[in-house]
């Protein structure tokens, strides 16, 4: 979470949602509407997450986190301050949770492809057109609400997600 915060695609309610670029992704079935033209959100059976729309050179800033904060961490937060949290559910309709609020649809990786600089995701690596846009839940909450198995696959996985708190050193 280091490093200068360059310009981004920022995700604002107020503001007319940009066109699909992606033209391979724009008709393909499960993908729903964001207002980010880098970023789409794949709804399968079980799940959604966040792929990218379009190729992602590394060092792009993807999107910036948004939404209501609270005191407490929950399910989808992403922490900012020692007590403070942005949780993404200050949009009460599914469609507009979606457009504006994708972000928390980003799934967990011991090896992500992104990492959040403040408050705004960033490309480690060049990320591939459909390719799933990831994090690692770890440096972003000091210890999570609900934390979970990890099936990243990766050789670096850390087994249980559970904060930064618990991460070997």
């Amino acid at each position: 979470m280091t490093g200068p915060t360059p310009p981004i695609h920022p995700q604002q309610p107020d503001e007319a949602p940009r066109p699909n670029t992606g033209a391979s992704l724009r008709s393909a079935p499960g993908i729903l509407p964001s207002a980010n033209p880098l970023i789409a959100v794949l709804a399968e059976a079980d799940a959604r997450r966040v792929i990218a729309r379009v190729a992602i050179a590394a060092g792009t800033p993807i999107l910036r986190i948004e939404g209501r904060l609270t005191d407490l961490p929950t399910r989808h937060s992403v922490q900012v301050g020692a007590s403070q949290h942005i949780d993404p559910f200050d949009l009460f309709d599914d469609a507009a949770q979606v457009e504006w609020r994708s972000w928390m649809y980003l799934n967990h990786h011991c090896e992500p492809n992104a990492e959040l600089r403040e408050r705004v995701l960033v490309a480690l690596r060049d990320i591939a057109e459909g390719e799933d846009v990831t994090f690692d839940y770890n440096t972003t909450e000091w210890e999570l609400a609900e934390p979970f198995s990890c099936a990243c696959g990766s050789p670096r996985c850390v087994g249980v997600v559970r904060g930064a708190r618990f991460r070997r050193r």
